[in-house]
C-alpha cells in the first residue's frame, strides 16, 4: 500500500471529471482483493497492470505524464472455485493530472444496483485501507464536494457452483455507460473530462455433452451386431472355400 501522507461495479458505477486538450487522466493505483488476498499495483510504463486472474482488454496505455499509465481502460478479472467469494476493485485515478490530485470530488447517479454489488467513494487513505483488508463497502459518497484526492471501489459478493467461473468486468471510460454510476469531477472545472468506472459480474457454468436419450448406445449396438454378422458370413465363406 502506498504512503497515504504523500498521495495517497449488474448495474454500472462510474466516475466523471474535467478535460481539455491538455488534460490527462492518470492511474495512480489499482488494487484487487479476491477473498481477502490483496494485489496492490502502482502501474507505470515499465510495469503495466499485471496480476493473476487479470486481463487488460483495452486502454491503460502510456500517459504523456511519464511514467504513469492512462486512467482509462477496461479489464477482466476471473474467479473460480466452488463456494462463496468476495472481490473488491479499488481505483485511485486522477481526473486531470495537470491540476494535481487534491482538487476532485465524487458524484453518485440515481438508479438501483444489483444485490451482489456494493460501492464507496472516499479519500484514498480510508478507502484504500478498507479495500486492502477486504472490509465491507458502505454504499457511501464521503467526498461529495471540495478539493480532495478521491478514490473509488466496487465490491462483489457471489457464490460459485462446481466448475463455474465468475468474470468481473471493470471499466474506466470517458463516456457515460448508462444506468447507475459514480463519477469523479475536477473541482477546478478546467478540463471537462468525464471518467466513468463501471462494473459487472457474469457467472458461467461448464458445458456438458447434450443428452441423446441412448441414441449413441443404440448406434454402437447396431454397429457391433452388423460387424458380428459380417464376420459370421466371412467365416462360412472361408470354410466353403477350404472344403
Amino acid at each position: 500500500m502506498k504512503k497515504w501522507t504523500t498521495l495517497t461495479s449488474v448495474a454500472v458505477i462510474a466516475l466523471a471529471a474535467a478535460f481539455s486538450a491538455k488534460a490527462q487522466t492518470t492511474l495512480s493505483e489499482i488494487l484487487f482483493n479476491e477473498d481477502g488476498t490483496p494485489t496492490d499495483l502502482f502501474p507505470s510504463s515499465s510495469s503495466p497492470i499485471s496480476a493473476p486472474g487479470v486481463t487488460v482488454t483495452s486502454g491503460f496505455g502510456n500517459s504523456s505524464q511519464s511514467p504513469y499509465l492512462s486512467g482509462l481502460g477496461t479489464l477482466k478479472y476471473t474467479v473460480s472455485g466452488a463456494g462463496a467469494h468476495t472481490f473488491i476493485g479499488f481505483v485511485d485515478d486522477e481526473a486531470d493530472f495537470n491540476n494535481g490530485p487534491f482538487n476532485d470530488y465524487g458524484f453518485v447517479s440515481g438508479g438501483s444496483t444489483p444485490s451482489y454489488l456494493t460501492w464507496q467513494i472516499d479519500i484514498p487513505s480510508t478507502l484504500g485501507t478498507l479495500a486492502y483488508n477486504n472490509g465491507p463497502l458502505l454504499n457511501e459518497n464521503n467526498v461529495p464536494n471540495g478539493n480532495n484526492d478521491v478514490s473509488f471501489a466496487l465490491g462483489f459478493g457471489f457464490n460459485l457452483g462446481a466448475g463455474q467461473v465468475a468474470t468481473i468486468d471493470l471499466s474506466l471510460t470517458s463516456a457515460a455507460p448508462g444506468g447507475s454510476y459514480i463519477y469523479l469531477a475536477d473541482q477546478n472545472n478546467i478540463s471537462g473530462e468525464s471518467v466513468y468506472y463501471s462494473g459487472s459480474l457474469t457467472i458461467t457454468s461448464p458445458v456438458h455433452g447434450v443428452p441423446d436419450n441412448g441414441a449413441t448406445w443404440i448406434s454402437m449396438l447396431l454397429g457391433l451386431t452388423g460387424l458380428a454378422v459380417m464376420m459370421g458370413f466371412e467365416r462360412k465363406f472361408s470354410q466353403k472355400r477350404a472344403a
